[in-house]
């Protein structure tokens, strides 16, 4: 038995600010809206009513449905509340109510709990208690058609059994019914040390209604419980867990609840915090950012991952016409045709599977998905190979050197490009032709340059422009995979040794993204020192760059030894500089090392 220290408790406090109650049976709403009304604060708080429409079809066939909804609404509204029912279109009701939910940043839901023929909780129940971002009051109707009369409330002196007592007294109010708490005395326990917890639970009550108090003795907590209540009672329950409704229901207590007592029972979730605090709402906010999956979502992710991972003839088809169009863009000199080829560009559904199975401890899995992008890599190199032994050029044209010299910004481009192809991957609503474009617009073009530069025999080229494919492909599935476990994606739990096998692998391609991050940044710096070299050629006229280094810091500091038979003033280095930044586009502090050189004659002049 868990005890708790509890906070004192004003009035204001007790209500929530944003109620949200998602509605689908006429027979259940008329409840639900009842108890919202007495736990939705009066003057600043909004009770916010939905339901949830998954197609075109379903809006037809439940028109009447809506319709008769709309009038319980209507029937319930006051002065306190103008209540409103706002109908959504969503690909599942369980996602629609989550995200719903989070768009308002609820502080509650409320939600009907329905129960199958087996005796099991239905799935969109388990779902939006999995995933909700705030709390949760799970309310099962009573089996008759009994008019309520009391509220029952199981106590145990914990916080959460705390947090029901708030409920039931506030419903008690609205509903003007009579409030009693019970407490099932634990035979090990004095029943002096019961009745201190029982007064511990409902001390600090908010409103002035009285709370009737009763310690019971029974062997199993839930069988006294479920024999003290009738079909005419809603009976409250705190519970400490924000997990699947079957978890949430795996406690003795709650679940022989549930399935024993024919009352209305209402399970308390974690989240359901009476906690009104600066902190708490701050909290709550950052919770609601998060889109967390449900686990039939979750599920499909790994299905649709293992789908896309093998290699197959639809791929490389795709990519080698994705590759050739991209490759005629790059020799074109034409944006246009280049982003052509990124809408053909099948690579998100391997790099997707890849980010999964990282994430999942389904190794094999990314291990499936990194080979069909390795021979879809070979593939692609091959195809604008032979595009530039058909069609040669003199000189690489600028669509190819920007490929071919990656910064840092190519790699939040490559960044981003994860983060828009997990979310896509995950949220079934976005389109996936979004992601798959900007996924191939950080690959396909410097894989393409890749092979063309082979073609001319410029090797720096294609050095360059493979690290920045290389970069970008381990950035997007490192931030592809950050997203899906921010979303909820993780190995099972009963699977410690894939646990420890994804930790492995997890660590392993963040310390290759550390690896060509660092690669990039080097190479980066050379390719500064290059075109530098090449610009200051001509800014020396009267003397001989023979060497130029550089330092990838913020500004980049060139270094120049210049060979020189005139002297090098301050001002000749700051015109320099100057003349070097507009060109590169960069800031840059230069040094000049000066070699002075002694022309013979010049001795005496």
């Amino acid at each position: 038995m868990t005890s708790a220290a509890t906070e004192p408790l004003e009035t204001d406090q007790a209500r929530f600010e944003r109620v949200v109650i998602p509605l689908a049976n006429p027979e259940t709403a008329t409840l639900l809206i009842k108890l919202g009304k007495a736990l939705t604060d009066p003057e600043d708080g909004h009770l916010l009513l939905i339901t949830i429409i998954t197609g075109e079809a379903e809006a037809e066939s439940a028109a009447d449905a809506i319709d008769e909804l709309r009038e319980i609404v209507e029937a319930q509204s006051d002065e306190r509340f103008e209540l409103e029912l706002d109908a959504r279109t969503a690909p599942a009701i369980a996602r629609g109510i989550l995200d719903y939910a989070r768009e308002q940043n609820a502080d509650l839901v409320i939600l009907g709990v329905g129960v199958t023929k087996g005796g099991d909780f239905s799935p969109i129940n388990e779902a939006v208690i999995e995933a909700a971002h705030c709390g949760v009051l799970a309310v099962r109707p009573g089996s008759g058609r009994h008019a309520i009369d009391r509220v029952l409330i199981g106590v145990d002196g914990s916080e959460q059994s705390h947090t029901a007592s708030v409920i039931g007294v506030l419903l008690g109010e609205e509903l003007d019914l009579p409030v009693r708490a019970i407490h099932v005395r634990d035979q090990t326990y004095s029943k002096a040390f019961a009745e201190a917890m029982l007064d511990r639970s409902i001390a600090d009550l908010p409103g002035s209604r009285p709370v009737a108090r009763s310690v019971i003795e029974a062997a199993v907590v839930g069988y006294g419980i479920a024999s003290r209540s009738t079909p005419s009672d809603v009976v409250l329950l705190g519970s400490s867990k924000q997990t699947r409704l079957g978890n949430l229901m795996s406690t003795d207590t709650a679940e022989l609840v549930f399935h024993r007592s024919q009352a209305t029972v209402i399970v308390v979730s974690q989240r359901a915090s009476e906690d009104r605090s600066i902190p708490a709402r701050v909290l709550g906010r950052l919770r609601a950012l998060r889109p967390q999956l449900t686990r039939l979502e979750r599920d499909t992710v790994v299905w649709s991952s293992a789908a896309a991972a093998p290699l197959s003839t639809d791929f490389i088809i795709l990519l080698a016409v994705s590759a050739l169009l991209a490759s005629f863009g790059l020799l074109q000199n034409s944006a246009a045709v280049v982003i052509g080829a990124m809408l053909v560009a099948p690579l998100l559904g391997p790099l997707a599977a890849a980010s999964t199975g990282l994430v999942t401890a389904r190794l094999a899995l990314s291990a499936r998905a990194l080979l069909t992008l390795l021979v879809g890599t070979l593939a692609a190199i091959g195809v604008a190979i032979l595009a530039g032994l058909l069609i040669p050029i003199a000189s690489p044209t600028s669509e190819m050197i920007a490929r071919g010299s990656p910064t840092l910004i190519d790699l939040g481009v490559a960044m981003a490009a994860g983060v828009v192809g997990a979310y896509a991957t995950a949220r079934k609503d976005i389109p996936a032709a979004l992601a798959g474009v900007a996924i191939a617009a950080a690959l396909v073009p410097p894989l393409c340059t890749t092979g063309l530069s082979l073609a001319f025999g410029d090797l720096d080229l294609a050095y360059g422009s493979f690290l920045l494919f290389t970069t970008n492909i381990v950035s997007v599935v490192v931030v592809g995979g950050l997203v899906l476990r921010w979303m909820g994606m993780r190995p099972s739990s009963e699977d410690p040794r894939g646990i420890a096998l994804s930790g492995m692998a997890i660590i392993v391609v963040l310390l290759a993204f550390v690896t060509v991050v660092v690669g990039l940044r080097s190479f980066q710096g050379t390719r500064q020192a290059q075109f530098a070299a090449d610009d200051l050629a001509g800014l020396f006229p009267a003397g001989e760059v023979i060497d130029v280094s550089s330092r990838s810091t913020s500004p980049v500091i060139l270094t120049a030894t210049v060979r020189t038979a005139v002297d090098v003033t301050a001002d000749d280095v700051a015109e320099i500089e100057s003349r070097l930044e507009e060109r590169l586009g960069i800031d840059i502090r230069l040094e000049v090392v000066v070699e002075r050189v002694v022309v013979s004659g010049s001795a005496g002049s």
